[in-house]
């Protein structure tokens, strides 16, 4: 008695080896195909929407269909209000926290949230609190390294009226010698 397997309906793509362990990757084939689908199951859910709201609305009068209309304008002009109003109080945080120096305004957003504001003062109020619970959230105003051609002391910018540092007399013999052996054409770059 031979066994006999039926093949496939579909062939089923190869996972492929992933660069990290523990995670796979999915042939482009694969993925454009499970987009294609759904892409088609929406299109296919808004068909059915439509169909349904045809169904309902066929027994209603031409005034109840109208009312629905209305009622469902005043919905998504609500909605939009509201997002509009979000992003406003989310713009006056966003600024207000860009004035107080946080080093990302995005972040004062995320920590205030745009509800608890009514006001562009309520939002400098806000920020500022939040500056004084989260300190890190600010820009640092020590510049981490000194600019180009300021004179540093052990990796340490040297201030105004300190004392520079001292220069190794053999440091200061070794560069006469090598000023005395330009000027005698010994060497062919020049020493400033």
């Amino acid at each position: 008695m031979a066994e006999q397997t039926a093949p496939p309906s579909e062939p089923t793509p190869a996972v492929q080896p992933a660069t990290e362990p523990g995670e796979q990757t999915v042939p482009y084939t694969r993925f454009a195909e499970v987009n294609q689908t759904a892409k088609a199951a929406q299109k296919q859910l808004l068909e059915m929407r439509e169909r349904l709201e045809e169904l309902e609305n066929r027994d209603k009068s031409e005034l109840e269909r109208e009312r629905a209309k209305r009622e469902q304008f005043e919905r998504q002009a609500l909605e939009m209000s509201e997002r509009l109003s979000r992003v406003e109080r989310s713009g006056w945080i966003r600024a207000a926290a860009a004035e107080a120096g946080v080093d990302d305004p995005d972040d004062a957003v995320a920590f205030i949230g745009a509800g608890d504001v009514e006001s562009p003062d309520d939002a400098e109020k806000a920020v500022k609190r939040l500056a004084k619970r989260k300190p890190k959230l600010l820009r640092d105003t020590q510049p981490t390294q000194p600019p180009i051609g300021h004179v540093v002391q052990n990796g340490q910018p040297v201030q105004a009226g300190q004392q520079q540092p001292e220069i190794d007399p053999a440091a200061l013999q070794l560069l006469e010698q090598v000023k005395a052996a330009q000027a005698s054409g010994w060497t062919s770059s020049t020493i400033e």
